[in-house]
């Protein structure tokens, strides 16, 4: 089993203090020990029909104002 960890942008850990960043750190490594994650093909997935929606989306506005 591999373990993905997000690191999110310098700013955002500028907002947040230590201990709510070891409290999220903590949930998500007792979500992974336990078995509550999602197989990468699926985040995979989620994000190519995100990717797929938005494109049609800026396909549909620019043939639109053309």
């Amino acid at each position: 089993m591999g373990i993905i960890i997000l690191i999110p942008e310098e700013e955002v850990l500028n907002d947040q203090s230590q201990a709510e960043v070891l409290a999220d750190f903590r949930q998500a490594w007792h979500e992974a020990m336990t078995g509550q994650t999602i197989p990468v093909t699926q985040l995979w997935e989620g994000l190519e029909n995100d990717c797929d929606r938005l494109e049609e989306k800026r396909n549909s506005l620019y043939f639109a104002s053309s």
